[in-house]
């Protein structure tokens, strides 16, 4: 199984090093990396991914993001919103954290400010500010997924298998699971049923 997220970093690398690079280019492979990674290692639900701004983060002495925002979630009707915190240390080679302050950085070079959505779409050749529904990221998921995989075994998976696949993770890793309730905001019956090996393969970054 091809890691997805690792292959977007290196697109994102790429573009970085080319002396004039395809600013959109550039930007879809931050869009897409950023997502999957909050998905994953934040055990976001899609509707919660499809939700965040630019201002939804809180940041360290060094500038880097440290907690994200989520507004309204399956647990809070009420829409308070929870600040989940953001790992610097996610059991892989590079720093979340660095790559995601870099994104924003990016988005603020397009013109997004605080309450521009933080992943938005592509339309008629150019970046919009037109926000993806959760079809949308779930079609969007779909297409990265089929780069590597059969049509039949793309459609085992949603983004769901995100969240499902971070626990996972963290799992392996031997994090309480009182620790992943507090990053996934749910029941931790919840994540007992989320601990399937075989989703991480697919979500792994």
């Amino acid at each position: 199984v091809h890691n997805l997220g690792v292959d977007l970093l290196t697109v994102v690398k790429e573009e970085n090093a080319k002396t004039k690079p395809d600013n959109t280019k550039l930007w879809m492979a931050y869009r897409d990396w950023a997502w999957i990674n909050l998905g994953f290692f934040c055990l976001l639900r899609k509707s919660e991914i499809c939700n965040l701004r630019c201002s939804d983060f809180r940041f360290d002495s060094e500038g880097l993001p440290t907690q994200v925002r989520v507004r309204r979630s399956k647990q809070d009707a009420a829409g308070v919103g929870e600040w989940v915190p953001i790992p610097s240390q996610t059991g892989l080679f590079y720093n979340m954290r660095r790559h995601l302050r870099s994104y924003l950085n990016l988005l603020a070079s397009q013109g997004f400010t605080g309450e521009d959505y933080l992943i938005t779409k592509y339309e008629k050749k150019a970046v919009t500010k037109a926000p993806y529904g959760k079809q949308g990221l779930w079609s969007r998921f779909r297409t990265l997924l089929s780069r590597y995989m059969s049509a039949d075994k793309v459609r085992e998976y949603g983004t769901h298998s995100l969240r499902r696949g971070g626990t996972t993770h963290y799992r392996s890793l031997g994090m309480p699971t009182r620790e992943m309730q507090k990053i996934g905001r749910g029941r931790s019956t919840c994540f007992d049923i989320y601990d399937e090996t075989d989703l991480r393969q697919v979500a792994y970054m």
